[in-house]
């Protein structure tokens, strides 16, 4: 009844021969008459509203920007862990650049598209640091807090394993102190050292960051909101510690986006204590406490926040922000963390049966409980890091099934976006946006991601850049620096002139070998300095970003055993 309080039907009076009476006799009857058609079609069409995610959210990860001051030999970072693991050390140049790498990174991601179009918000999805140092994290935040002030782009952080692990994998204080200080084993620490902060330490500085009200003006169109007066302290390391942010971004109460920023380090109900099995799980694996919490002293569920507190009842596109893939809560890899490749698959459906049998005699596992998060829209997607995969699409994203073997019957599904490294081979940053066929890669119909490499692939750069570090080598060929005694030595010594040049500056694995000492580590990045200052002058047509992420390239493809290469 509410459309035909709109339409006004006329009488007509005048004579039967005045015409233009009768046209507007018919026009009126012929109005009345497509009303039922007309309501038909505005009642299908706001059943089936359509739906465009209406932002861009930018994604980064994984930068783990490390301490210089490690104790050399330690046990989470010496050579013969770093031979067997290839995690414990990264080449001198690369280590010495991430920060100027993830600033450079964070610049490419603000960029405007060919439409004049900027990300609305930044997402870090965590390993900001290497072992959650005071240092670390600070350098951290200097960078992600200089970034937005520059550009006014809201930007929010959840936790990963290396913000406040060592190595991502201890939380022991001992080691962690030899990590972030140079220390003899049994030397107490100096006055002023480094400090390993905990994870509530941590945790406290995420909450502060991302909800810093300079930068969720109503202009920003978000709406914040996390549990952080609930953390309890006396949790830390232990089970049930976890921060959950939400965010809301709504015009009009029309296409709606929600995002979770979800901690997936919360061993509240993980099978295997990490107490029990510090090194098998701590950092291996992530988790999401599921359980009921009865002491009140504790912390309430996390599902108490999304479902009870903040979730919208069904948004039109709903986002999980998290380090961890949730493929990867509670299940330990044997081969292969980047989901989608066959063998990580064939593992999923594994655990999926053994979940599932355990769960008969009330086992809880992370990923069967996480169909509750849902949204009834069906625009459901995981937005992860950890992986440090090279590419986005090889393997390709695909769904991440939840909630269990029986789930899949039902499609209980999110899509996944699980993205790689600023620092690490090959580096990229990622947008996801609305679906455009040509310009992006599809999610689904409403969703695509473009992925951006942090160094534009140039062979010219490469080519100079080579040369130029032969040169170098060359020159320094007699540098106090790199003398030494050990008879293997030699090794060094007998390289060409490039091959010289790339060891120098730290971006080669020259540091494994034995010979190698923390000297020769800190005059490569004194070198590379000086090699980044020479070859600036001497080639005037590059900017410093291009110099430094061209390095970066060079010393991560080295690190992986890859010939730097397009993909």
């Amino acid at each position: 009844m509410g459309l035909l309080k709109n339409v006004r039907l006329l009488r007509c009076y005048a004579p039967r021969n005045d015409e233009n009476c009768r046209k507007e006799f018919k026009m009126n009857k012929l109005s009345f008459l497509l009303l039922p058609i007309s309501s038909m079609i505005l009642i299908a069409g706001c059943a089936g509203r359509q739906v465009h995610l209406p932002i861009k959210i930018g994604l980064l990860a994984d930068s783990q920007i490390t301490s210089p001051n490690s104790t050399p030999g330690c046990v989470y970072r010496n050579k013969d862990t770093d031979k067997d693991l290839e995690v414990a050390i990264r080449p001198p140049a690369l280590e010495h650049l991430t920060a100027e790498v993830l600033k450079i990174s964070l610049d490419k991601l603000s960029e405007e598209d060919d439409q004049g179009g900027k990300v609305d918000v930044i997402l870090y999805l965590g390993d900001g640091a290497n072992s959650g140092g005071q240092n670390e994290i600070e350098q951290l935040f200097e960078v992600l807090t200089e970034h937005r002030e520059k550009t006014g782009i809201p930007m929010f952080m959840v936790i990963g394993n290396h913000d406040y692990l060592g190595a991502g994998n201890t939380p022991n204080e001992a080691e962690r102190l030899l990590l972030l200080n140079r220390l003899t084993v049994d030397e107490p620490p100096p006055v002023r050292y480094n400090r390993p902060l905990s994870k509530y330490q941590v945790l406290q500085k995420i909450s502060e960051f991302n909800g810093d009200q300079n930068y969720l003006s109503p202009a920003t169109m978000f709406e914040y909101t996390d549990n952080r007066d609930s953390l309890d302290e006396s949790l830390d390391h232990k089970t049930g510690l976890y921060l959950a942010g939400h965010l809301v971004y709504s015009v009009n109460g029309e296409n709606d986006v929600e995002i979770f920023l979800a901690d997936t380090s919360d061993y509240q109900n993980i099978p295997h204590k990490p107490e029990a099995m510090e090194l098998a799980v701590y950092g291996w694996v992530g988790s999401i406490s599921s359980k009921d919490k009865s002491d009140e002293k504790r912390l309430a569920q996390i599902d108490c926040y999304f479902e009870n507190n903040w979730a919208l009842s069904s948004p039109d596109f709903r986002f999980i922000a998290s380090h961890y893939h949730p493929d990867n809560l509670d299940r330990k890899r044997f081969v292969n963390d980047i989901p989608e490749d066959i063998i990580f698959e064939l593992e999923n459906f594994v655990h999926g049966v053994y979940e599932t049998v355990k769960s008969l005699f009330g086992q809880r596992f992370s990923n069967q409980y996480l169909n509750r998060w849902l949204s009834k829209s069906g625009n459901n997607y995981w937005l992860s890091g950890h992986t440090h995969r090279q590419v986005m699409t090889k393997p390709h994203q695909g769904k991440v099934h939840v909630g269990g073997i029986l789930e899949l019957l039902t499609d209980a599904s999110f899509r996944s976006v699980n993205i790689g490294s600023t620092t690490d081979y090959r580096a990229h940053v990622v947008i996801v946006e609305e679906y455009v066929k040509g310009k992006n890669i599809r999610i689904d119909k409403h969703v695509g991601f473009r992925e951006i490499p942090v160094f534009d692939f140039n062979e010219r750069i490469l080519k100079d850049i080579s040369a130029g570090i032969s040169e170098f080598g060359e020159n320094k060929r007699c540098s106090e620096d790199f003398q030494n005694s050990d008879p293997n030595f030699h090794e060094l010594k007998d390289m060409n002139n490039e091959q010289f040049g790339i060891s120098i500056i730290g971006l080669n694995k020259q540091y494994q070998k034995n010979y190698w000492l923390k000297k020769h580590t800190e005059a490569s990045v004194t070198y590379l300095s000086e090699f980044i200052d020479w070859f600036g002058g001497k080639h005037p047509e590059y900017d410093r970003a291009d110099v430094v992420t061209c390095l970066a390239f060079i010393a991560g493809a080295n690190e992986k055993g890859e010939k730097p290469r397009e993909i």
